[in-house]
């Protein structure tokens, strides 16, 4: 169980990580926009004992200024937790990745580094249609 001075220690950088949720304290999650709701529930998902953090398509369905705000604070928690990412936001994958994995039909068709990636073309070759 996690120490309540933990706890308030972990509230506390995801308010410093997901600054706008600091003003919204205390609003319901309804009223909240999409993004506003997104970064709520990483930072939810942040709170606690967790080793490892599952991200699925983050940006889907945000306005371009509001993914970019949620991109740069998936980035920020970078140092913070294990992350395992899926989108198809091709720069979100290689600004905030260790590894890629590209898959294609249920089967790993690439795996290696952002460098790796950039070196082979994996965007072009392997990830477009």
């Amino acid at each position: 169980m996690t120490n309540v001075d933990d706890r308030d220690a972990q509230i506390e950088l995801a308010f410093d990580i997901f600054p706008d949720l600091r003003e919204l304290q205390g609003s319901r999650g309804q009223h909240l926009s999409g993004g506003e709701q997104q970064m709520l529930a990483i930072a939810r998902a942040f709170i606690g004992d967790n080793d490892l953090l599952l991200i699925d398509e983050p940006n889907e369905g945000l306005a371009p200024s509001i993914a970019a705000d949620v991109s740069e604070s998936i980035s920020e928690l970078r140092g913070e937790t294990t992350i395992l990412l899926v989108s198809q936001s091709t720069n979100l994958v290689f600004d905030i990745s260790d590894r890629i994995y590209a898959i294609e039909d249920g089967k790993i068709v690439f795996n290696g580094s952002p460098a790796d990636a950039e070196e082979q073309n994996v965007v072009e070759n392997v990830l477009t249609i």
